[in-house]
């Protein structure tokens, strides 16, 4: 077996150890990035303690698969000597992948085996180098190969679903114990399973300010963090996530209590905590309308934005920027140009918004808007569209493409979006119907006239057409958030087109 180099390793590993300090809360966040799956399936169960009494860790999930709502079961299964990953497992695991971050800068690649030091591990996580937190480290490497995974889990190399049995390591070596040549381990090694390997290698990950969460001492607040990750993004549009407390215990392998009183004080700490490290910014158990129960109700944090901004800095340069770049030339200072960028999904077309602000400002009376920055903030808050027949820079250059082109790629791929927004238009406009017939949608635009004037002062000097026009949109834009539509990617797979097809920059 060829050892690979150890980029981080350190000259002193054999020195004492005290606790190390923690970061400013002021410095840049240190990001890692760590596999989604085993965040999804609750590998980890927040506890202080080792879990041995429990045989299996069964979670319900539901996912979308071609626009169909599939619901699966997942299964945790421990070993008996070394039973079910808890905090303390994952804090080391949430170490290993900072190891495999720096091994991935410095020679391109996830060696195979990963090698590391137990001194290496315990200095990343800040806790003291002495013989107990020494054997607590190769404990968990064996834990971590002895717990078996039974579930459905997204291979994003192959970009599908696949079902099966499968471990997070498949082999671990404890310094000192004998490798399959005859000679013994100068350090830890482990073997990552395959499905892992591919997934981290195409970045199928979230990202986790790891200084941030050291900090943190609640351990469902710890198991929390990465899971926010998701559930924080998929409810951006809206500003707000809920989750029944049924499916949190579940997830969280802790005990459901019945009485309001008593979830409070168990889940309050740790919710308590993610608002002071600026995850969230509130929360509260309310109860279900379609159930007997209750359900976990919070809302985004500034962390959650100012992360976004950062790693929309590092990872997307070419699309962050020249939008920034845009909106500064409107008049919106940088701050606020990299505040609401955040603020947004990645597939909001935030250049189209813009034209269409070009659009409304350039044919509207002189003078009629005092204050043009506000209006563009306006738009990408409240995810105000242009209509479908408003022909942008970016569909137009698509068009004029598909015109040029022989081979029908760029073709099929305006008709897509056509389609696409066709679809989209057509759900909001049956959901409207519904839910605002006849006098009340006249009411319900006649209030969100009053609202657009009174956020926009200009708006009552533009022609009654435009605010009307504009009120419409307003609606169509708060009925989309309330509906589960596709992506264009997921529109793409129902219409059985390959959706590698289409992929381009996402504005």
């Amino acid at each position: 077996m060829t050892v690979p180099p150890n980029p981080a390793r350190r000259q002193d590993d054999s020195t004492s150890a005290e606790i190390l300090p923690a970061p400013l809360a002021s410095s840049p966040p240190d990001f890692i990035e760590v596999e989604k799956n085993i965040i999804a399936l609750g590998f980890f169960t927040p506890s202080s303690s080792r879990i041995l009494t429990d045989k299996k860790k069964t979670i319900s999930t539901v996912r979308y698969i071609n626009g169909e709502k599939l619901e699966t079961l997942a299964a945790i299964l421990p070993s008996a000597y070394y039973g079910l990953p808890v905090t303390a497992d994952q804090d080391k695991y949430f170490a290993l992948q900072k190891i495999i971050q720096n091994y991935r800068r410095k020679i391109g690649t996830i060696p195979d085996p990963v090698g590391f030091t137990s001194a290496e591990l315990l200095r990343i996580l800040g806790v003291k180098k002495n013989g107990k937190n020494y054997d607590d480290v190769a404990e968990w490497m064996k834990r971590m190969t002895a717990t078996t995974i039974s579930a459905t889990v997204y291979l994003a190399g192959r970009k599908a679903w696949v079902e099966d049995t499968f471990h997070v390591f498949d082999r671990a070596v404890v310094k000192g114990m004998e490798l399959a040549d005859g000679k013994l381990a100068d350090m830890n090694y482990i073997w990552l399973a395959s499905w892992q390997r591919e997934n981290i290698a195409a970045n199928y990950q979230l990202p986790i300010d790891f200084d941030t969460y050291c900090r943190l001492r609640n351990h469902i607040a710890k198991a929390l963090v990465p899971l926010l990750q998701i559930w924080l993004y998929t409810s951006i549009r809206s500003g707000r996530f809920e989750k029944s407390y049924p499916d949190l215990c579940q997830l969280l392998n802790i005990r459901q209590y019945e009485h309001l009183s008593k979830i409070k004080e168990v889940l309050g700490p740790s919710l308590d905590e993610l608002v002071n490290a600026g995850y969230l910014s509130a929360w509260s158990v309310e109860p279900r309308t379609i159930a007997s129960d209750f359900k976990i109700c919070v809302t985004h944090g500034p962390k959650f934005f100012r992360d976004r901004e950062l790693r929309a800095a590092i990872d997307r340069p070419e699309v962050a920027a020249p939008l920034i770049a845009e909106l500064s030339r409107r008049g919106v200072s940088e701050a606020i140009a990299r505040q609401l960028l955040a603020s947004v999904p990645d597939d909001q077309p935030v250049q189209d918004q813009i034209e269409w602000g070009d659009h409304l400002i350039q044919t509207s009376r002189a003078g009629k808007f005092r204050n043009p920055a506000g209006f563009y903030v306006y738009l990408l808050q409240n995810a105000v569209m242009p209509p479908k027949e408003f022909e942008t820079s970016r569909r137009r250059a698509a068009r004029l493409e598909s015109q040029a082109s022989s081979s029908g790629t760029s073709l099929r791929r305006l008709e897509l979006e056509n389609e696409y927004a066709e679809y989209r238009q057509r759900s909001v406009d049956q959901a409207r119907a519904q839910a605002y017939p006849g006098d009340q949608l006249r009411q319900k635009i006649a209030e969100l006239k009053t609202e657009i004037c009174a956020q926009t002062p200009e708006a009552d000097g533009w022609l009654p057409v435009r605010l009307e026009e504009l009120a419409m949109q307003r609606l169509n834009a708060e009925i989309a958030k309330a509906l589960a539509l596709l992506g264009l990617e997921e529109f793409a797979e129902a219409q059985k087109i390959q959706p590698g097809l289409f992929e381009g920059p996402k504005m």
